[in-house]
């Protein structure tokens, strides 16, 4: 079967042995600062979900929502790091209380056009729940902040997330793109 699918062209022997190999290659693995945070007061102000990372973090978690896309893994868990003062600046508002969680958990649902972004505080997770269509607009976003696109939201299971550019101070960066 291989073989006439081989000559018929349609397959090249590379093409057919990247697929075999990449079922079995390491996922990608996530690096530099992601960051995922919201104030935590009676301020209506911001009071949503925001996100920010500096590029080679965006960069690797469009990598892993590919590869999650793709099919190579049905979730992937994501480390967020602590925000400080000038990551919290894009709002203007440093003196602000706010939580963040540990983690962020997405899981591909193949088979669901719904939704969910729910937060897990004993875990100290959010479990974010997409299908193809929400998790190709998320993978879009993270794209568009790398184009300096920053500062939209994209509602997401009835909770809005904002998506920022990283900052330097009270500085947007230029990520060159």
């Amino acid at each position: 079967m291989l073989g006439s699918v081989l000559d018929s062209g349609s397959l090249s022997l590379h093409s057919t042995w990247s697929l075999r190999m990449s079922a079995f290659s390491k996922p990608t693995e996530q690096q530099g600062r992601f960051y995922l945070w919201r104030f935590n007061d009676r301020l209506d102000r911001y009071r949503e979900w925001n996100i920010t990372a500096d590029e080679v973090a965006y960069s690797s978690i469009i990598e892993i929502c590919e590869e999650l896309i793709l099919h190579r893994f049905s979730h992937r868990t994501l480390t967020i790091s602590s925000p400080t003062s000038k990551i919290i600046s894009v709002l203007g508002s440093i003196r602000r209380r706010l939580y963040y969680p540990q983690r962020l958990r997405i899981e591909l649902l193949p088979h669901e056009h719904g939704i969910s972004f729910e937060v897990d505080e004993p875990e100290s997770m959010i479990l974010f729940r997409a299908g193809y269509v929400v998790l190709t607009d998320w993978q879009r976003s993270l794209e568009g902040v790398l184009r300096n696109e920053g500062d939209f939201c994209m509602n997401i299971g009835g909770r809005r997330v904002w998506f920022w550019w990283y900052l330097d101070g009270y500085r947007r960066k230029d990520f060159n793109r």
